[in-house]
């Protein structure tokens, strides 16, 4: 996702792995959104948030002055949220009353819930993947103040708050504004990324070997992080599901650390690093689109229309996988892309007209 300062490195093609990194991550996003088996989606969502709050990180700059670095990020992360939140609440207040269960929810939670910025409970029903955008927007504000302590204290408190984000859900009966309570446990992936970025944005990939190696590391201490056994009990960062502690992060930091060396093994594929320069766009509409996928559906094969489509995943034939990709995924991509590219057309000859008159 755009959620870092921009790069002239990037752009050029230095660092292109990670917009592949960013796009390998919002494939697994719209993976995991699909109705395919939870067997399949504990390995997806043990790392694959984590990831972006690392990206977040490579190329933040701490030394521009608080004000401007806070307009920078409500720019590059608020802006899209809020335009993103209300085109889907307008959506959603306008196909409610044909789903009983959105009808259920007073039309004025979610509205509100745009200002709250959390992806729980009943206040972004509209578009829930929405919540990561203010979440990330918390995380960078936390660490802009703890990045201006001496290092090692900043460590320690990026430490102890991710503790602090781990046992705050069991304290409080309500969530923070924007997600500031998983902001201050996923913090720390952030500064994985911001302290230690010259070695990630430098180094060749790892050998083969252990880049397998961190692959098993990844699905053995996400499946026991999980349960094994059913029921499963899944990582779900935005409703602060994290498991054991120690099995979270070392499933996040070896499945990032793993998407990273696969990314940079995948230079000679543009595709997905053009995916990955527009995964907020993908992010901000896949669930609208997927959506439309799943009332189609309920039409052809007489499904009941919850507006919900991962409750169709028990009776929806397209829970194989396989044909998840093509049914959702494939158009989600797509169809997202095409919308960014109208608007983007569509801005330029607004701007165009307006420079002319």
């Amino acid at each position: 996702m755009q959620i870092a300062a921009s790069s002239s490195a990037v752009a050029s093609g230095r660092f292109g792995w990670v917009d592949n990194a960013k796009g390998i991550g919002i494939i697994l996003v719209l993976l995991g959104h699909t109705p395919i088996p939870v067997e399949y989606k504990l390995f997806i969502y043990a790392f694959h948030m984590p990831l972006f709050f690392f990206i977040g990180g490579l190329f933040l700059n701490m030394e521009k002055p608080l004000g401007v670095f806070v307009k920078d990020k409500m720019q590059r992360l608020l802006l899209p949220y809020i335009a993103f939140a209300g085109f889907s609440y307008l959506i959603w207040l306008s196909i409610r009353n044909y789903s009983a269960i959105a009808s259920a929810i007073p039309a004025e939670m979610p509205l509100l819930g745009i200002f709250y910025g959390i992806g729980s409970g009943n206040w972004m029903p509209e578009n829930t993947p929405l919540w990561f955008l203010p979440c990330m927007f918390s995380t960078i504000c936390l660490l802009y103040f703890l990045a201006h302590l001496p290092k090692k204290f900043s460590w320690i408190l990026i430490l102890l708050c991710s503790v602090l984000g781990y046992y705050l859900p069991q304290w409080l009966y309500f969530r923070l504004p924007f997600s500031m309570d998983i902001a201050l446990f996923c913090m720390t992936f952030t500064a994985l990324g911001y302290y230690c970025r010259k070695y990630w944005l430098n180094s060749p990939p790892l050998s083969w070997p252990a880049t397998i190696g961190l692959m098993l590391v990844w699905l053995l201490s996400a499946w026991f992080n999980s349960g094994i056994i059913h029921p499963i009990h899944m990582i779900d960062i935005n409703n602060s599901i994290f498991n054991n502690y120690f099995l979270f992060f070392i499933a996040a930091i070896s499945g990032t650390v793993f998407t990273v060396n696969m990314a940079k093994r995948l230079l000679s594929l543009p595709g997905l690093a053009y995916v990955g320069k527009h995964s907020i766009g993908i992010l901000g509409l896949h669930m609208l689109i997927y959506l439309t996928i799943t009332v189609t559906f309920t039409k052809l094969f007489h499904f009941p229309l919850t507006l919900n489509y991962e409750r169709l995943s028990r009776i929806n034939p397209h829970a194989n996988p396989v044909l998840a990709i093509f049914s959702y995924i494939v158009p989600g991509i797509v169809f997202s892309l095409l919308f960014i590219r109208f608007y983007q057309a569509l801005k330029s000859n607004t701007l165009n007209t307006s420079s002319n008159v």
